[in-house]
């Protein structure tokens, strides 16, 4: 029986030994959000509100997880009256890289369109990330950073 040889990708990762980075984005909204009112029986609750806001913050966040388990950093940004397309997340990224400073990392992320962009792949090519692993559709249990939002 033959021996089985990992792939290129997972040979290197196994030398480098990098740093596993858990990424997601969200968004927040910038009007309140009630669940439940009080008012007396009969009567209508009313909330006052000054105006119907509109204006939203996009946060994007990273969880490292380093060999020692008992300090895991969190790096974030905001961006306030944006969603996060492809070149907010390189921004990140280039930032996120200097943090490392050179030390190797990979990602993990879920399928958004930004993650899957040419430029996003280029800089994970000749960056100091390793590479990238996608979660699976519709899962956000499994990474950590979904618990960061709530």
């Amino acid at each position: 029986m033959g021996q089985a040889r990992v792939a290129g990708q997972q040979e290197k990762a196994a030398r480098l030994k990098p740093v596993p980075v858990f990424l997601d984005e969200s968004g927040f909204m910038m009007a309140p959000l009630v669940r439940r009112g009080w008012a007396p029986r009969g009567a209508t609750p009313l909330l006052c509100q000054r105006d119907r806001s509109r204006q939203k913050v996009s946060a994007i966040a990273a969880l490292c997880v380093p060999s020692e388990r008992n300090r895991v950093p969190c790096c974030f940004r905001f961006h306030p009256n944006a969603s996060v397309d492809a070149p907010l997340v390189l921004s990140f990224l280039r930032q996120l890289a200097a943090q490392f400073q050179g030390r190797p990392f990979f990602l993990v992320w879920d399928r958004l369109q930004a993650h899957r962009a040419g430029v996003v792949k280029s800089f994970l090519s000749s960056g100091s990330a390793v590479g990238c692993v996608f979660l699976a559709a519709y899962a956000p249990e499994l990474n950590p950073v979904e618990y960061v939002w709530s």
